[in-house]
């Protein structure tokens, strides 16, 4: 991305990165056909985000924590 926007070394990529929002930049690479998701950068919000909740379980009612869900499933039967 750097190379294409005429942009050499990483602090001059920051600098040209913080010219926009992060949403801007999402609709700019989209529209491009370049992937391109938001980086969490604090954990501040993370407990409240939708995607996340659903991917986290606290392993036992009596563990304060939660831990990162695994992404398969056995319905028990093999």
């Amino acid at each position: 991305m750097a190379r294409a926007a005429g942009v050499t070394g990483i602090a001059a990529l920051g600098r040209r990165l913080r010219e926009r929002g992060t949403r801007e930049w999402l609709e700019l690479l989209r529209d491009a056909g370049l992937p391109a998701v938001a980086v969490c950068t604090g954990l501040d919000g993370l407990a409240a985000d939708p995607a996340f909740v659903r991917a986290v379980r606290a392993p036992d009612a009596r563990v304060p924590h939660a831990r990162p869900a695994r992404p398969w499933d056995f319905d028990g039967e093999w």
